[in-house]
């Protein structure tokens, strides 16, 4: 059996109120309302309004500008241009991504920004393809947008402290697009891990037997210690784990090494990959009696 860990896990990161300050209205400021007529205005010239001429759908439009949004860096003229993009067309999911992530912090707020962006979502790619399209999500452009507020709103609901609902829309995230190009069998298997769900764990595992990553042996590596203690099969696991990469570990047992801001990117066996593993698995680890002392011992 796993011994009783005496370390005391780091300090747990996720954030379970939704009560920073009171949810904004939308449209806040008067002079916003006039910047934003006045910019509707210049693009309404350039052909951003409904015309014989352009055969272009409101969405098209709509989505044209987020796209320009995404490279402003303003985020005042990026939250015009995305509620521009709403007065085209309401069913722009990335309109409201875009307003979700210039939200100051306000997690009330973005989730429910996260929420209207997933239902403009689902009235953009509509029933037949919620019907037709399952098992291939991404590989069809109008449904990426959908899928990108739908991982906002998971990774949103996690913070909040609904992990039921994050869990939930991560799973269901998986079963529209199995080939999984956000990587959210990553998160999911973290989020599992980290409540104990360890049977889910295990089935999530299954679906990608043929993963060979550092997510999946460092966690393959912990369900094993929580089922069998030091067994052979853990000590495996362990030995993979570290052959895919050597940071990893370290960061595991000297937290205090990590850098305060994760990257935002990384390749494999790099130690931005063991950053972006570690941070979120910290506390799964040091609230696994013995797994930190295992680590010390087998690691040594």
């Amino acid at each position: 059996m796993a011994k009783r860990s005496d370390k005391k896990p780091p300090t747990k990161k996720k954030n379970k109120s939704t009560d920073e300050a009171p949810s904004p209205e939308p449209m806040e400021f008067a002079e916003r309302d006039a910047l934003l007529r006045a910019f509707a205005e210049v693009f309404g010239s350039e052909g951003l309004e409904d015309g014989a001429e352009d055969d272009r759908t409101p969405l098209d439009r709509a989505q044209e500008l987020v796209f320009m949004a995404w490279e402003e860096e303003d985020e005042l003229k990026r939250m015009m241009m995305a509620k521009v993009a709403l007065e085209i067309c309401p069913d722009c999911a990335d309109a409201y991504c875009l307003l979700a992530e210039d939200t100051s912090g306000i997690l009330r707020y973005t989730i429910e920004l996260f929420a209207k962006g997933v239902a403009a979502g689902e009235r953009a790619v509509g029933p037949d393809t919620f019907r037709d399209g399952v098992g291939g999500f991404w590989s069809r452009l109008e449904t990426r947008p959908y899928m990108r507020a739908r991982s906002g709103l998971a990774a949103c609901l996690w913070e909040a402290g609904r992990d039921d609902e994050a869990i939930g829309h991560a799973w269901d995230m998986l079963r529209l697009n199995p080939d999984d190009d956000q990587g959210m069998r990553h998160i999911l298997m973290h989020w599992l891990v980290e409540t104990h769900r360890d049977d889910e764990a295990w089935r999530l595992l299954n679906q990608y037997p043929d993963e060979l990553s550092l997510y999946w042996e460092c966690s393959r590596a912990l369900l094993l210690y929580r089922k069998e203690g030091d067994s052979p099969a853990a000590r495996t696991s362990l030995k993979r784990a570290q052959k895919l990469n050597k940071h990893a570990v370290g960061f595991l047992l000297s937290p205090m090494d990590l850098p305060e801001e994760e990257p935002e990117s990384c390749r494999a066996g790099s130690e931005e990959e063991a950053v972006l593993y570690v941070t979120p698995a910290l506390r799964s680890w040091y609230e696994t009696p013995g797994a930190v002392e295992w680590l010390e011992e087998r690691t040594a």
